[in-house]
């Protein structure tokens, strides 16, 4: 009884927690970017992507600005911070650094939340929106 007890914990952690943590993902995705997660998402990663790469001149800044809703000192700002951030060789705190940047950024509150909860979920959020 016992070792089918054990069984039954084991495949409940193996195959059900994954599937509940997704699901439980996908509704946060909703939750936070509202209708147009997909273009939100796929915003915020190429901009994350692009301010990355150092001495790249942003061509789609009107694509960013539009979907974003932000004007250029805005989307200037939000990109300084992530080239700040990670195009230090040092890995450490990253992540803690960009929220530091992001945060002290005068964009609206919900532009803040969806940036750091992409960077925090960067990997989960892109297998979800492509599957």
């Amino acid at each position: 009884m016992l070792n089918k007890n054990l069984m039954f914990l084991r495949f409940i952690n193996t195959k059900m927690r994954p599937i509940i943590e997704q699901i439980n993902l996908s509704e946060q995705l909703r939750e936070i970017y509202g209708s147009n997660l997909v273009e939100k998402v796929d915003t915020i990663n190429e901009l994350s992507k692009v301010a990355k790469i150092k001495n790249k001149d942003i061509k789609a800044k009107g694509k960013y600005k539009s979907v974003l809703k932000i004007s250029s000192k805005q989307l200037d700002s939000i990109i300084k911070v992530y080239r700040k951030c990670f195009n230090k060789k040092g890995s450490g705190g990253k992540l803690k650094k960009l929220e530091r940047g992001i945060n002290s950024l005068e964009i609206s509150d919900s532009l803040k939340k969806e940036i750091i909860f992409f960077e925090k979920n960067k990997e989960n959020i892109l297998k979800d929106i492509r599957s």
